[in-house]
């Protein structure tokens, strides 16, 4: 470990993850203009936004073995290289099906960035400078879903939405100069052998399953159910979906400002029944859309407090730095299996029972999270950074 951090290093790593989160979140803005190209059902856009995780979903493991053995700053340049090479292949898509293989192509590279990013922060962050390096992880994933539902939204109005996927590629490649110019290679930090992950580590991922389900899903959701149910644009359900996002970026915060003054358990606690209480009326159909704004607000905040303790959590569960990358592997692996049945899930559960059956799957995920993680951190304990 250096003596101090490389900042540059870890804000370009956090500013690569941004851009692979938001080639997950970028169909969701653009669905009618896809529905429009291809004819898509909305189980079929439920599905198109959720493969990109299936790698992910399929070999997260196997992903963090990779950077233990060729090291962060490596893994990560293949994984951006990758992503964008799959990303400008999509724009090029004649049919439904070529999209959808693109978006399988994209779940490789994205789950190699999103495993090496975290790993080559730990390998320059200092001891004293951790937490706050991966407190700023812990919003990525929120960040380039807002970023994406932003752009998306206008530019898929604009344009359409292969000039979206074009503009997404051209964003990656230059992520990845800068990765070469700015950023020497690092070797891996240590030996695979000593990388197995910890039990603690597959429990916390197991929990992140319902979190980032629900993560995902919700903000997956809402521009639908903004344009079906409310009349809005794609555009201005693009940008209130952006808005939405932001409150999971309030929650990493919040978490931050938390985390060192109260024990984990009872932050946990609060955050899972806040997110079940604000699930409640965030897609009831028959209450006013400012109660539906409010309670998806509560939700999406709640989520990101629990996504940041997540992420922030990883290091403690691993008894060597070599075991980082499996971890983050693992969580990548559970997480995106979330993330990939999360979309269609809800979306057949609104073609089954209606919008408001939605709080039934959000409590649940959140009962399921709250238990494991209950088991993980105990004893529960203030994450300070280390003097």
């Amino acid at each position: 470990m250096r003596a101090g951090s490389n900042w540059t290093a870890i804000l370009l790593a956090f500013a690569l993850g941004v851009l692979g989160a938001m080639q997950v979140g970028r169909v969701a803005p653009a669905a009618d203009s896809l529905s429009q190209s291809f004819d898509l059902s909305l189980t079929a856009v439920g599905w198109l936004i959720s493969v990109i995780a299936l790698a992910a979903a399929l070999a997260g493991i196997a992903a963090g073995y990779l950077v233990a053995a060729r090291g962060g700053w490596e893994t990560l340049l293949i994984g951006t290289v990758g992503l964008a090479a799959a990303v400008l292949l999509g724009a090029m898509a004649p049919n439904p099906l070529a999209l959808f293989l693109t978006r399988l192509l994209e779940g490789v590279g994205y789950l190699l960035v999103v495993v090496a990013a975290p790993t080559l922060m730990v390998q320059v962050a200092s001891p004293r400078q951790m937490a706050r390096a991966l407190g700023l992880w812990s919003i990525f994933y929120t960040s380039g879903l807002s970023l994406a539902a932003l752009l998306g939204g206008w530019l898929s109005d604009v344009a359409g939405w292969r000039a979206l996927f074009t503009v997404n590629a051209a964003l990656l490649v230059a992520g990845a100069l800068a990765l070469l110019i700015l950023v020497p290679r690092l070797p891996p930090s240590g030996t695979v052998a000593r990388a197995t992950p910890t039990k603690a580590a597959w429990l916390l991922a197991a929990g992140f399953f319902g979190v980032a389900l629900v993560a995902l899903a919700l903000l997956s959701m809402l521009p639908l159910f903004l344009t079906d149910q409310r009349g809005y644009t794609a555009a201005r359900a693009g940008s209130v979906t952006a808005l939405v996002a932001l409150a999971s970026l309030a929650g990493g915060v919040l978490y931050g400002a938390l985390a060192p003054h109260l024990s984990l358990r009872p932050l946990a606690m609060v955050s899972s029944v806040a997110m079940i209480c604000g699930a409640a009326p965030a897609f009831a159909t028959g209450l006013p859309a400012f109660a539906n704004f409010a309670g998806i607000l509560v939700a999406i905040c709640a989520n990101g407090v629990l996504v940041a303790l997540v992420f922030a959590a990883v290091p403690r569960m691993c008894a060597t730095q070599e075991q980082v990358g499996p971890a983050n592997g693992v969580i990548a692996q559970l997480g995106s299996c979330g993330a990939f049945v999360g979309p269609p899930l809800f979306a057949w559960i609104v073609s089954a029972a209606g919008w408001a059956a939605l709080f039934g799957a959000v409590a649940l995920c959140a009962v399921w999270f709250l238990s494991l993680y209950w088991i993980t951190d105990s004893p529960s304990r203030p994450v300070r950074d280390t003097p």
